[in-house]
């Protein structure tokens, strides 16, 4: 008799806690297959496609501009003339990379090489002067083997 009343409180103590058990993997699944709900498609655009706008009956297109980039490596220098690697950006895709020699009065993009030195050079562009150095490192920072 002992053991029948002990099996039988076991059981329904069991499920009870198979019960809370049971919810909280419910909750943990929906957690874990992202089952919420999701608002506010309508206002969400896409970053490169013109967006379409209706003005007075009219549609008005609003072309988004991507901005080019241009990146300059310097490689090596060798009797005035230097090694460059560039890098043309469009927004942030990268579009084309080349690698070309320049020496003193070509432009790269928008700039112009004002000076080559023996580990630099200068670049000068509308309002500010960039230079480009060669193996220069940072200090207090190791490198890696």
């Amino acid at each position: 008799m002992k053991k029948t009343v002990i099996l039988l409180v076991s059981a329904i103590f069991s499920l009870l806690i198979a019960s809370e058990i049971d919810k909280y993997l419910n909750y943990s699944n929906q957690l874990l297959n992202y089952q919420f709900e999701l608002k506010g498609f309508n206002t969400i655009t896409a970053p490169f496609e013109p967006e379409v706008k209706i003005v007075n009956g009219k549609q008005v297109k609003n072309v988004k501009t991507l901005v080019k980039t241009i990146k300059v490596d310097l490689l090596s220098v060798f009797e005035k003339r230097a090694y460059v690697l560039i890098k043309e950006y469009l927004g942030d895709q990268l579009v084309k990379k080349y690698k070309k020699w320049i020496k003193v009065g070509d432009k790269i993009g928008s700039c112009k090489v004002t000076a080559v030195a023996f580990d630099k050079i200068v670049l000068k562009c509308k309002n500010k002067k960039l230079i480009k150095t060669l193996y220069k490192k940072i200090p207090n920072i190791k490198e890696k083997q």
